[in-house]
């Protein structure tokens, strides 16, 4: 199965709401995991005005920011043969 990893469901997985370990699983089980640009500038985006506006603590931010920004999430979803 090939998934297309769009901003609200990576920012659910990142962020811990409920529908994120679904969102893992689902990333996880897939053969390929496909995503845009634009997605990251707005799951990026997002974590910026989380962190400005008091959700996101410093180094919570930077954490996530790292995470979306090595991309581990897609590389690791194929599973191994």
């Amino acid at each position: 199965m090939i998934v297309y990893a769009e901003s609200s469901a990576v920012l659910s997985w990142l962020l811990g709401e409920p529908s994120g370990p679904a969102v893992c699983r689902a990333l996880q089980t897939a053969e390929f995991v496909v995503t845009s640009d634009l997605t990251l500038i707005e799951c990026d985006r997002a974590l910026h005005r989380a962190r400005g506006i008091g959700q996101l603590s410093a180094d919570r931010f930077a954490e996530l920011s790292m995470e979306l920004q090595r991309r581990e999430w897609m590389d690791s979803a194929a599973p191994e043969r």
